[in-house]
């Protein structure tokens, strides 16, 4: 919960955000500070749903669907409140340079409930592989966990750049995307090895290459709130 010097937007009962203070809305560049780092605790709530999601696959842990379901209403609770904060820092905000930084949270906040969802769509693998007993080699739940500790290290470092505590990361960023990019097409094309040789099922292949996939579309998205910042 937010600190008792914070007064927020919402009374103690309905609070998600942390920085958010409407007295600051007379100072728009101290808004939309604080509207950046508020953006930065709803990413890393956004990518918690994937990682919960993770683990809840490499254990089959049915509990995390749950922990999921939770956790994405959580964000979207969360974004409601940040862009009502949002819509009063427009009203307040004269500048056409502050309309853009305004414009582009509101942007990023779009990219950040997509990754809130990819963590739902991990509930479904998670069912999926559960109820039908599916099973990946120790060696492709290997890679697949190297290339979302890709993706989760972009986005500590994304949180980073939202709130201007590391500006020189987009190129780290740009690197890291680059070797999602590379473990998606490498385990793209063992995949179809496996398939050629009958050593994966077909029930097994639709899981499989959905999540990749969306672990990848997890980093893009991250690329595109680090773009937007870059701007």
């Amino acid at each position: 919960s937010a600190s008792p010097q914070i007064s927020s937007v919402l009374p103690e009962t309905q609070r998600a955000t942390v920085f958010l203070d409407e007295r600051f809305l007379e100072s728009p560049m101290l808004a939309i500070s604080l509207l950046d780092k508020e953006n930065s605790l709803l990413l890393s709530e956004a990518l918690n749903n994937i990682r919960i999601g993770m683990d809840g696959l490499i254990n089959k842990d049915m509990n995390a669907v749950q922990e999921i379901k939770k956790g994405v209403e959580n964000v979207n609770e969360h974004s409601k409140q940040i862009v009502d904060y949002l819509i009063k820092a427009a009203v307040d905000s004269k500048s056409m340079k502050n309309g853009i930084l305004i414009s582009n949270i509101h942007e990023n906040i779009g990219d950040i409930i997509r990754i809130s969802e990819i963590g739902d769509n991990f509930s479904k693998y998670i069912t999926r592989m559960t109820k039908d007993n599916l099973e990946f080699s120790e060696e492709v739940l290997v890679q697949i966990e190297s290339m979302w500790d890709t993706v989760s290290q972009m986005g500590k470092l994304t949180c980073e750049v939202i709130t201007g505590q590391n500006v020189n990361a987009t190129d780290t960023i740009s690197i890291l995307e680059n070797e999602v990019d590379r473990n998606r097409n490498n385990l793209m094309e063992k995949h179809i090895e496996r398939l050629n040789s009958g050593l994966c099922k077909s029930d097994n292949a639709a899981v499989f290459v959905n999540l990749i996939s969306n672990i990848e579309r997890a980093a893009d998205h991250l690329t595109y709130i680090v773009a937007r910042k870059a701007d």
